[in-house]
């Protein structure tokens, strides 16, 4: 098995790997025309096939798209020790695991191998529907004062039941969050009670017409108010008006009170999720 780094002979086998859903192999092609570099993606090929794939994403600290075909467990270890030879292993990477993977049992052991902390986690989707429209209580997110809807996430992030959450913010903190979900512009919205910012969703596009929910919050002072469901039928309606067909929101397990809000939402569990990182987290410890 020889595992390199791809190069346009292997770019087209790369994006069209059997095991692989047609929407992650769609995603892979798309970042790939958007200007992701090829000598981030690593391969591995065995009997002139593409058996193995992993693309590194350095400013995410991410790793994404591992898909293996049908190799032996050892053969799946081999990739992942070669693929972390080539990285700079001080940066704590992250690398997401969904339940309906195909080979799902080999790239879990693989992970749990190299990477020393697992959050465990469960992926909720919904398809988007004209929601009744609260409009009037919504404003987006750049009519607001920017250190006002700062505040906000950071008090959210302190009391966020969200273990990645609370890891990202010691990281990251509240500006950077706050930067990222700019970026989607109309799909940012803050929710305003008698003239106040209380509480903030964001929806992320993914494909074209798939979305998750990148992040969304109450402010702890005003929780309890069924704001939370308010702010995922906000969700719901601006990404239908925004041509995404169906909306992603993944949560940790612990996470009892969003939990209820999607499920009262129409959100069905998908399937489960681990989210492992390269060293420990102290959030759980």
């Amino acid at each position: 098995m020889n595992i390199m780094k791809c190069n346009k002979e292997w770019m087209k086998v790369m994006i069209q790997m059997p095991s692989s859903s047609i929407q992650q192999n769609k995603s892979l092609a798309q970042n790939l025309e958007e200007g992701l570099p090829l000598e981030n993606c690593y391969i591995a090929i065995k009997n002139k096939r593409c058996v193995c794939r992993i693309v590194v994403f350095p400013q995410m600290k991410y790793l994404g798209y591992f898909t293996i075909e049908d190799i032996s467990q050892d053969e799946t270890d081999q990739f992942m020790k070669t693929v972390l030879s080539h990285l700079d292993t001080t940066i704590n990477w992250r690398i997401d695991l969904y339940g309906d993977k195909k080979n799902y049992q080999k790239i879990y052991t693989t992970l749990r191998k190299y990477f020393q902390t697992e959050i465990k986690r469960e992926s909720y989707t919904v398809t988007c529907h004209l929601q009744e429209s609260d409009d009037h209580l919504f404003q987006k997110a750049d009519k607001l004062q920017k250190e006002e809807i700062i505040s906000i996430i950071q008090r959210v992030n302190e009391t966020t039941y969200d273990r990645l959450i609370l890891k990202g913010h010691r990281q990251d903190g509240a500006k950077q969050l706050y930067e990222e979900m700019r970026q989607e512009k109309d799909l940012f919205q803050v929710l305003v009670i008698k003239e106040k910012p209380i509480g903030f969703v964001c929806v992320n596009r993914l494909l074209e017409d798939i979305g998750g929910i990148y992040y969304i919050g109450v402010d702890p002072v005003y929780q309890g108010h069924h704001y939370g469901e308010l702010l995922l039928k906000k969700a719901i309606h601006m990404a239908y008006l925004a041509q995404i067909h169906t909306l992603i929101a993944d949560i940790d397990e612990h996470n009892i009170y969003i939990r209820k809000h999607l499920k009262s939402c129409g959100f069905m569990l998908d399937c489960k999720e681990s989210v492992f990182l390269l060293h420990e987290n102290e959030q759980n410890g």
